[in-house]
């Protein structure tokens, strides 16, 4: 709702696939939901609207606690390509996570950049969905703390 209230246009058709119902507490809440707000406005802001979201998520054992991971595929748009919107990822982490609370310049890398060097956020990538020539992803996992529903 948050990124369709900064851009109306983004009105997108949203699939959650997830086996099981999470319940986040402290830290895990905050730095997942701003983690996918930055996927969503990402694909609000650079995608095709009106939209489509697939949101996936899934609790996985490491051996030495659980992960939560979580990806979001959305559409390009039209005349968009895979490799130029990596390149524009690129770009935006070229500035690396310093002052990334600060200084965003609208897409959250730096923020995720960030979290990564803090550890918050264990890993996340942007790629291609398998089979989806006019779809990027966002994936990242985090240590996971929360019940299991």
């Amino acid at each position: 709702q948050e990124a369709q209230d900064e851009f109306s246009l983004f009105d997108p058709q949203v699939e959650y696939i997830g086996e099981r119902d999470l319940q986040l507490v402290g830290s895990t809440y905050y730095v997942a939901y701003d983690a996918l707000s930055i996927a969503v406005r990402n694909a609000a802001k650079h995608g095709r609207h009106p939209g489509w979201l697939r949101i996936e998520y899934s609790v996985q054992d490491s051996g030495a606690g659980k992960l939560l991971a979580i990806r979001v595929d959305s559409l390009l748009k039209v005349n968009d390509s895979i490799e130029a919107a990596l390149s524009r990822v690129e770009e935006a982490a070229r500035a690396g996570p310093q002052d990334a609370d600060i200084i965003e310049e609208g897409s959250g890398i730096r923020k995720l950049q960030k979290w990564r060097s803090e550890r918050r956020i264990l890993s996340f990538e942007i790629c291609q969905p398998e089979a989806r020539s006019d779809a990027i992803c966002v994936s990242f996992t985090l240590p996971f703390e929360g019940i299991v529903e």
